[in-house]
């Protein structure tokens, strides 16, 4: 009898098959661990020292500052986040001559930042973003870092020099705008024609879908942000708890920008401040909003486009009313109150390009009342000015303090250098003008000022010249020949003044 074979043919086929299923299961094992374990090891890169000064340096090439951030990271299909973004001041700030006003805050800290980026998109390669959150940012931003920043725009280099206008010049005449509708004349934003589609020519090829792009949206929470200058130390705005949700692309959506404090100088300017937003591809704006600052009530409206330099306009009415200043929580005694006051101001060009931004301020009072700092009140029946932004450079084209006892003129430029020029005349009867006289040489006994006769011996004058820059100014009062320090005079009439206070 014929035995059987001690290896059947037939399971050699089913060797080979579960061989093959086994590797089949380890290569589909493999590769569905390798993305997690490429998501993992990328996140351990990203938060070592590694990572972290990869990120850091690609920050710091971009705009020139010293940065460093604490970690970073991403989830698939979720976020990308950066935490502890910290950018430090530049280096070239002017240093303060008092060392207890030397600053080491840094220009900006951000407790984290978080991207959504459209997963399905950014497979395709392009970057489409459905929020940007920025929590907790601190900004201490330097007055002389803006005007450096300004001053490296030349005309020649403006984006839209040749391009049509995408914003429409208004009248600056207060009557023409202050209607009873508030503030309808404002500058709106026009998009050029050129950048409307036109109308499809008939063809037999079907047309491509338009992809529907969701909205975006910019977040901020619990911002505080401070302008100071870094050549006293000084604050000059201060605003403290801004929040906003601004929507940036895709379909029209509704926003806003919430501000806690808002100060100047120390001084309160707004509380509870809380402004609404409308987006409408490609324009951002306000409606026309009522707003309480510094004791006035304005309206205000402003738009912004998301078009090339970014255009934007601004209008700000303040009607006809009555006005005193805020209590001031200082035990220096300023006030300033009126009958009547009335302004209007309007601002426009590319928000990217300071070069471009021209407006226009024009604003008058009557019966005006200013304390000074010795306690005494000084009135004027009249006061008004008119200011004119143009080619990067603010001029006062006029400046009027009328009064029946003294009288002040004034007229100026103010360049985005931080550099200014003003010239101003200061007119008092001969008992004020005495006064005065004495009261300046009080103070500075080295100074030999005084008023001379205007016309008849009524009347004195005195003209003043002011100059330099916003960390070292000077006044002269001989006409240039001997400059003296603004800050200075002004630190000693404060020390004095108040030092003989009983």
């Amino acid at each position: 009898m014929e035995e059987p074979p001690l290896i059947d043919s037939t399971s050699e086929p089913r060797c080979a098959r579960r061989n093959l299923r086994r590797k089949s299961l380890r290569l589909s094992g493999g590769l569905f661990l390798l993305p997690i374990l490429l998501v993992v090891l990328s996140n351990l890169w990203l938060r070592s020292p590694w990572g972290c000064n990869w990120i850091a340096a690609k920050i710091e090439n971009r705009i020139g500052l010293k940065t460093s951030i604490g970690s970073a990271g991403w989830t698939p299909g979720g976020k990308f986040w950066v935490k502890k973004l910290r950018i430090s001041q530049p280096a070239a700030l002017p240093q303060p001559e008092n060392e207890s006003a030397l600053t080491t805050r840094d220009l900006a800290f951000i407790k984290e930042i978080t991207i959504q980026p459209v997963w399905l998109e950014m497979l395709r390669g392009k970057r489409d973003i459905t929020s940007i959150t920025i929590h907790g940012p601190e900004l201490h931003i330097p007055l002389e870092l803006i005007a450096t920043l300004a001053a490296r725009q030349q005309p020649s280099t403006t984006p839209a020099a040749a391009a049509p206008p995408v914003v429409a010049q208004q009248s600056p005449s207060i009557r023409h705008v202050a209607t009873d509708e508030g503030v309808t004349q404002a500058p709106k934003i026009a998009v050029s024609p050129t950048s409307e589609p036109t109308a499809p020519t008939k063809t037999d090829k079907p047309e491509a879908p338009i992809r529907k792009k969701p909205t975006g949206m910019f977040h901020v929470e619990n911002a505080q942000i401070e302008l100071f200058y870094a050549s006293s130390g000084t604050s000059l705005i201060q605003c403290k708890n801004l929040a906003c949700s601004i929507p940036f692309e895709g379909d029209q959506a509704s926003g806003s920008l919430t501000i806690d404090n808002l100060t100047s100088s120390n001084q309160p300017v707004g509380k509870n401040i809380n402004i609404p937003l409308q987006w409408k591809s490609p324009v951002l704006e306000t409606p026309i909003l009522p707003l309480e600052i510094a004791g006035l009530s304005l309206e205000i409206r402003a738009q912004l486009a998301r078009l090339p330099g970014l255009p934007f306009s601004l209008g700000v009415q303040q009607k006809q009313q009555p006005w005193q200043s805020p209590p001031v929580q200082s035990s220096q005694p300023y006030f300033a109150s009126a009958d009547e006051v009335e302004s209007l101001h309007r601002a426009s060009g590319l928000l990217l390009a300071p070069v471009t931004w021209s407006g226009e301020s024009i604003a008058q009072a009557r019966n005006v009342r200013v304390r000074t700092l010795s306690g005494q009140a000084q009135d004027f029946f009249q006061v008004r000015q008119r200011l004119i932004l143009a080619q990067s450079s603010l001029h006062c084209v006029e400046f009027r303090a009328l009064g029946d006892d003294t009288a002040l003129l004034a007229n100026g430029v103010f360049h985005s250098n931080g550099t200014f020029s003003l010239s101003s005349r200061f007119l008092a009867s001969r008992r004020h003008a005495s006064a005065i006289e004495e009261k300046i040489h009080s103070n500075f006994p080295e100074l030999m000022v005084k008023l001379v006769p205007l016309y008849n011996e009524d009347r004195r004058v005195i003209d003043f010249l002011l100059g330099g820059n916003i960390s070292q100014p000077w006044i002269s009062a001989d006409q240039g020949k001997h400059l003296l320090d603004l800050k200075k005079m002004i630190f000693l009439w404060n020390t004095r003044n108040t030092d003989r206070k009983p």
